[in-house]
């Protein structure tokens, strides 16, 4: 007779990830539970529940997810219900601080900062998962500045349509970043086809501001004069506050560290 799978050694495997207890998990190991073992509810790997514990205890967690890799577990198997969701493309679009450090680990361990994922729609919206996108769109369109420039510092591409989607669903805050890092400026129709009968301004209340942003760099000829121009016109305000001996240049880099040159 099968033995019940709350009482199989794989069940305590998936509690020793959810509660992060690290001595539990090593036990559990040892017996021969496939670290890529994946919990017949959720369709989520032992890594995916980690990981999700680790954004409330951090350390117990990353330890847990570092004894899974070590055992074998992929560091892209998250969620494949439906489809794959590896556990960065996952974070990355989350703003809550728990999810940094899991980032990091996660990138430091070898996860594919260039993989796609589908995020969930709502029933309203039909209730299929969305068409698959980038880490790094994923992140421009939902994730902290923070997530941004690690994935770009960790060699994330998609820089144009990350930008595009960052403007178009007015996550201003993440343009600058990708601007700096070389994205292209979005070539888009000004006005954007509405969307299930809703004009965009009514889905984005803020995404006039923020196209009008894009446009003045346009206009300015590129992001780089456009940057240039900012700090020109900061440094022009400010100097003027400053003892006279104070080198142009220094204040240019005391005004790099205090204001978003470029992002506004």
């Amino acid at each position: 007779m099968a033995t019940p799978f709350r009482d199989s050694v794989e069940a305590q495997a998936l509690d020793a990830c959810q509660d992060a207890d690290v001595e539990a998990l090593r036990r559990c190991l040892a017996a021969g539970v496939d670290p890529n073992f994946l919990d017949p509810y959720q369709q989520c790997s032992l890594l995916f529940h980690a990981m999700l514990r680790a954004i409330h205890d951090a350390a117990a967690g990353c330890v847990c997810m570092s004894m899974l890799l070590e055992a074998g577990a992929s560091v892209e198997l998250g969620s494949t219900e439906g489809c794959l969701n590896t556990p960065l493309y996952h974070c990355a679009g989350d703003t809550w601080p728990g999810y940094q450090p899991i980032i990091e680990f996660l990138i430091k361990s070898g996860a594919n900062v260039n993989a796609t994922g589908r995020a969930n729609l709502s029933p309203y919206q039909g209730g299929e998962r969305a068409a698959p996108e980038s880490v790094l769109r994923r992140a421009a369109t939902g994730g902290p500045v923070a997530t941004v420039k690690m994935l770009i510092s960790a060699g994330a591409v998609d820089l144009d349509g990350a930008l595009e989607a960052a403007v178009l669903h007015s996550y201003q805050r993440n343009c600058l970043p990708l601007l700096r890092a070389g994205a292209a400026l979005p070539s888009w129709d000004p006005e954007p086809a509405p969307y299930g009968g809703w004009r965009w301004e009514e889905l984005v209340p803020n995404f006039p501001q923020t196209r009008a942003y894009i446009e003045r760099i346009r206009a300015a000829g590129g992001f780089k004069a456009y940057e240039k121009a900012h700090r020109q016109r900061l440094t022009a305000i400010f100097l003027p506050k400053f003892p006279t001996t104070l080198p142009v240049e220094m204040l240019e880099r005391v005004l790099e560290f205090t204001w978003d040159i470029g992002g506004h």
